[in-house]
């Protein structure tokens, strides 16, 4: 079963007819926990989100974001960045999200989405960053 014929809407077709990963919210305040491993330390100046918003359906992009970088994915010691994504409920439609992480260092990337409805719809995550030349542990103290 496709996503579309799951949602069974005509004109959401050609916008979701292509590969969408969708979690569903099974309680209030839950959220989702994603960690992404580099093979090096990089220097992320934003991350970008592929998103879907269709509230009538219960799908709506995230509510607020929380990052935190790590360079062993054990401690994550640098201050995670909290966005709130400003889509209103009637915006209806795909959306790529932008969010600047400032310089933020790490080789591991904790994301955890706040759920604004039941479902979260996603289809790409881009990292905008670059590899990180020096000492890092000197860079984050």
């Amino acid at each position: 079963m496709s996503i579309p014929d799951m949602i069974g809407h005509e004109e959401d077709s050609a916008a979701l007819n292509k590969p969408w990963v969708a979690w569903h919210k099974h309680a209030a305040g839950s959220t989702i926990e994603l960690l992404f491993e580099f093979e090096w330390v990089r220097n992320f100046s934003s991350i970008r989100f592929h998103t879907f918003n269709r509230n009538q359906l219960g799908i709506s992009v995230f509510d607020s974001a929380k990052f935190s970088f790590s360079l062993d994915g054990v401690r994550y010691p640098s201050a995670a960045v909290l966005l709130i994504s400003g889509i209103t409920d009637d915006d209806e439609n795909l959306h790529w999200l932008t969010v600047p992480m400032r310089h933020r260092l790490g080789r591991f990337v904790k994301l955890e989405l706040r759920y604004a409805n039941d479902w979260i719809f996603l289809s790409e995550i881009q990292f905008n960053s670059s590899l990180f030349i020096g000492n890092a542990t000197d860079a984050i103290v």
